[in-house]
C-alpha cells in the first residue's frame, strides 16, 4: 500500500494528473488502434503478420484473464483505503492481474518482434501505463507484475510458434 500511496501522490500535480488520466484512457483501447495504424505505415502489407500475432495474443489473454481475475478476487487499493481517490473509474471490482499491463505486453511483444526499432519506445510506454495504473489507485505493484507475466507468457510463445 505505501507504493500505491506514493504513486497516487505523484499524480497530484496537474500535469502528471492529466498524463495519468490520458494514459489510462488511451490504454483502454485507443492506443492499440493508433499502434495498428503506425505498424501498417511502417511495414505496409508485411504488417499483417505482426497485427495477426498481436491480435491472437490479445484474444488468448482476454480469454483467460477474467477467470484468473475472479479466482484471485483481490480488492483494489481504492476499495481498501478510503483516503485514496481514483482518477478514472475501474472496469471491474478486482485488481489482480492488471488487464491494462497484460494487454500492453501481449500487444507490444509481437510488435517488438516484428519491428525491433520499436522495443525501447514500447517498453517506455508500458512503464508509463503501469505508473498510470498505480497513480489511479487501481492496482498494487504485484498486480502490474502479474499482468506483465501473463501477457508475456502468452505473447512470447505465439511469436516463437509463428516466426516472422
Amino acid at each position: 500500500m505505501p507504493a500505491v500511496r506514493w504513486h497516487v501522490e505523484t499524480a497530484r500535480r496537474p500535469a502528471l494528473r492529466g498524463t495519468a488520466i490520458a494514459l489510462n484512457h488511451l490504454s483502454n483501447g485507443w492506443l492499440y488502434l493508433f499502434l495498428t495504424i503506425l505498424v501498417l505505415i511502417l511495414q505496409g502489407w508485411a504488417a499483417w503478420h505482426v497485427i495477426w500475432l498481436a491480435l491472437l495474443s490479445l484474444v488468448i489473454a482476454h480469454s483467460v484473464y477474467p477467470f484468473i481475475k475472479s479466482y484471485i478476487a483481490r480488492p483494489r487499493p481504492i476499495d481498501r483505503d478510503p483516503t485514496l481517490t481514483s482518477l478514472v473509474n475501474p472496469f471491474d471490482a478486482y485488481s489482480c492481474p492488471s488487464g491494462h499491463c497484460m494487454t500492453a505486453v501481449a500487444v507490444f511483444i509481437p510488435i517488438g518482434f516484428g519491428l525491433s526499432t520499436t522495443v525501447l519506445p514500447l517498453a517506455i510506454l508500458a512503464l508509463l501505463i503501469a505508473w498510470a495504473r498505480l497513480a489511479a489507485a487501481h492496482h498494487y505493484p504485484t498486480d502490474l507484475i502479474s499482468g506483465v507475466v501473463l501477457g508475456t507468457s502468452i505473447a512470447v510463445p505465439i511469436c516463437w510458434a509463428f516466426p516472422y
